[in-house]
């Protein structure tokens, strides 16, 4: 048995002329042949080169024959010459193909063959991969080095700032409702925002207008034609009336 990787082995249809055959220069070179039904049960030691000479493209090399040369004949490495007897276009197109889809490297055509090679590894083969960096790369990754001779292009967060941003807000102006989230009073606030707001729109509004008479809070009935509480509900003695600018004024 000669050894593994060195010997070169000829794969050939047997309805081609023997003649034919004994014409080709890799015949004679070659230590081993076998016919393609022959390889079906081939178990010699991996070669590093097959040639296949073949009649029929498309019916013979749908029979697989190229997955178990790459799988159980060639070494890495190794390289494939396919011999096409008829050849077409078409046909070597699609041996191209095929050799890529199987996964075959290094694929070109030359009239009526099509090289292709094996690539380093053998199929099926794995290796463990590693994701950790190296202890030293790990500490180096955030690491910035600034050196004094050159711009570092580092801007200062203070210069972005101007006397405005650093200016303190009013704590009151920043009392929201926790339930509206502005500055609004809720239907049934108890934060005590409603009463404050109240108040704010009193001081506004000016003093609270004071009944001549003391009877306004009774209703309409009891008012003069100049009350300021002119067609407001009633309301008890005593009880805080906010008044807008239109009742306050209703001859403006």
């Amino acid at each position: 048995m000669t050894e593994q990787g060195s010997n070169t082995l000829v794969v050939y249809d047997d309805s081609i002329p023997k003649t034919e055959l004994e014409s080709l220069p890799e015949w004679k070179s070659a230590k081993e042949r076998v016919t393609l039904t022959q390889l079906e049960g081939y178990s010699a030691v991996k070669v590093g080169s097959v040639y296949l000479k073949i009649a029929d493209a498309k019916e013979q090399l749908s029979s697989g024959v190229l997955d178990r040369i790459l799988e159980r004949v060639l070494v890495p490495e190794g390289s494939l010459c396919v011999i096409l007897t008829n050849t077409t276009l078409d046909q070597l197109t699609g041996v191209e193909k095929q050799l890529k889809l199987i996964g075959y490297v290094s694929v070109r055509s030359d009239q009526s063959r099509v090289y292709a090679k094996k690539d380093k590894f053998e199929v099926g083969e794995s290796v463990k991969l590693s994701f950790s960096a190296p202890a030293a790369a790990q500490k180096s990754v955030w690491k910035v080095s600034v050196n004094d001779d050159e711009d570092d292009d580092m801007i200062d967060d203070e210069a972005l700032l101007d006397e405005e941003d650093l200016k303190k807000p009013d704590p009151e102006s920043l009392k929201v409702c926790g339930t509206t989230g502005k500055r609004k009073a809720c239907k049934d606030c108890s934060c005590g925002l409603a009463d404050e707001l109240a108040n704010e729109d009193a001081v506004s509004n000016g003093p609270p207008a004071k009944s001549s008479c003391g009877s306004c809070y009774l209703g309409d009935a009891f008012r003069c034609a100049t009350c300021p509480y002119l067609g407001m509900p009633s309301f008890q003695p005593g009880e805080k009336v906010t008044l807008t600018d239109i009742m306050l004024n209703p001859d403006a």
